[in-house]
């Protein structure tokens, strides 16, 4: 997806947001770790919009979650 509005930028945020929220539920059964590494990427997505303005929405990029190999294939990421 093309960011080129702030309305896009939301949407592509507010997708990966959704597609990361059972990585929250209690039943996850992630490591402490990777709890955190979870919450520190879903508030980079939350702050995006407040890094870009109308102009300059274009040069946005979504960030990517990390973690180990083991997290990572977890995620569906390998």
């Amino acid at each position: 997806m093309s960011i080129t509005t702030m309305a896009n930028l939301r949407t592509a945020r507010d997708a990966q947001l959704s597609k990361t929220d059972y990585l929250l539920l209690a039943d996850s059964n992630l490591t402490d770790v990777e709890t955190e590494v979870v919450i520190t990427y879903r508030m980079a997505l939350r702050d995006l919009p407040s890094l870009y303005t109308a102009e300059t929405v274009s040069e946005a990029v979504l960030p990517e979650i990390t973690g180990t190999p083991e997290f990572m294939a977890r995620l569906g990421h390998g």
